[in-house]
C-alpha cells in the first residue's frame, strides 16, 4: 500500500508499507517511522515533529539503530486530545 503526502517544502514523498502474504491490506504495524506515524496522525512530518518537541505526542523509541514511534502511544494521546470533557489527562505542552 503506497501513501503520498506533501511535506512542508512543498516535497512530494511516497511512504511504501509491506504487508506479509496473507495478512489484510489494512494491516498497520506497531512500531512506526516518522513519515509514517505522521500519515497516520493525519498530519504533515513538519506539523508532527512540532507536536512532539512540544510535548503534545510521545517521544519516538530507539529500537537499535531504527527510531520508532508506537502507534498504541499515539491512539491513547489521540483519544485524549480529541475529548473535550477531560481537559485535565492532556498532556501539558513543553515550556
Amino acid at each position: 500500500m503506497k501513501h503520498r503526502f506533501q511535506d512542508g517544502r512543498g516535497e512530494r514523498h511516497d511512504v511504501a508499507r509491506s504487508v506479509p502474504n496473507g495478512w489484510p491490506p489494512e494491516a498497520i504495524p506497531r512500531w512506526l517511522s516518522r513519515e509514517c506515524a505522521a500519515y497516520y496522525c493525519g498530519m504533515s512530518p513538519t506539523h508532527f515533529d512540532s507536536l512532539v518537541h512540544d510535548g503534545v505526542l510521545p517521544e519516538p523509541r530507539q529500537l537499535g539503530r531504527l527510531t520508532r514511534y508506537d502507534r498504541l502511544e499515539l491512539d491513547a494521546t489521540l483519544a485524549k486530545i480529541g475529548r473535550r470533557d477531560d481537559d485535565d489527562d492532556l498532556p501539558e505542552p513543553k515550556a
